[in-house]
């Protein structure tokens, strides 16, 4: 990640936000819409801790996880937009839950958009001690078996359920889904074999498939990951 030309674009929004007096003059909170642990959380509490060596103000991170992102999004559009509230926002908030559900903002119109932190890579995996081996194995048990599976994603209407509905819709798996308000919730659930499968990042995956307790069987992104080359992309 680029911080230096981030925290650039992020420093000449804020010159921006306020013209009567210098900013900022007391601290930022940066609302993240995920809980703690989350790799949005890791990710925005990093940038957090360089953008207050550049302003000289601490930024306060608040989680307002639930509803797939929509608590703490909501949290942000409600905020007074005086520049001291700022936060993570995920594409699916914007781009497909108000498709889905009634949200109490207008996602074309209740932010101002800072910069773009990247794309998180994401995958399936299954519990260590799971008797799949691979993606086929899975596939071929999850069509005789219908219903028999449950995976676990963040909560409805996000990237990653529509992900795993389409895999189920597309390869004649009928499977339950579990929403859960963190990668790092539904990855506890799958070691406590709560559920068979979840689609979850590699910031809360790949410690627990280094230690063993988890196997990946599919990149759900277009390319293979670095630390797990041999494993395929669907």
């Amino acid at each position: 990640m680029n911080f230096k030309k981030l925290l650039g674009l992020l420093i000449f929004c804020f010159s921006n936000l306020v013209f009567a007096q210098e900013y900022p003059v007391r601290p930022i909170q940066m609302i993240v819409q995920f809980p703690p642990g989350t790799t949005t959380d890791a990710v925005a509490r990093e940038v957090g801790d360089e953008l207050a060596k550049e302003l000289g103000q601490q930024i306060v991170v608040i989680n307002r996880a639930g509803a797939g992102g929509v608590i703490g999004v909501s949290a942000i559009a409600s905020s007074k937009p005086d520049g001291y509230t700022i936060g993570t926002v995920n594409m699916p908030t914007l781009t497909i839950i108000p498709h889905l559900q009634q949200v109490p903002y207008d996602p074309l119109k209740a932010f101002t958009h800072l910069g773009v932190i990247g794309p998180y890579d994401y995958g399936v995996f299954v519990n260590a001690n799971s008797p799949w081996k691979t993606f086929a194995e899975l596939v071929e048990f999850g069509r005789k078996n219908p219903n028999k599976l449950s995976f676990g994603t963040l909560g409805a209407g996000t990237t990653n359920q529509l992900t795993m509905d389409k895999i189920g819709n597309d390869l004649g798996i009928k499977w339950n889904f579990i929403p859960y308000k963190g990668d790092n919730e539904s990855v506890l659930a799958l070691l406590g074999e709560q559920v068979q499968v979840i689609n979850a990042s590699g910031a809360a995956t790949m410690p627990q498939v280094k230690a063993g307790k988890l196997r990946m069987l599919v990149s759900t992104g277009a390319r293979r990951w670095n630390a797990l080359p041999d494993v395929p992309t669907l």
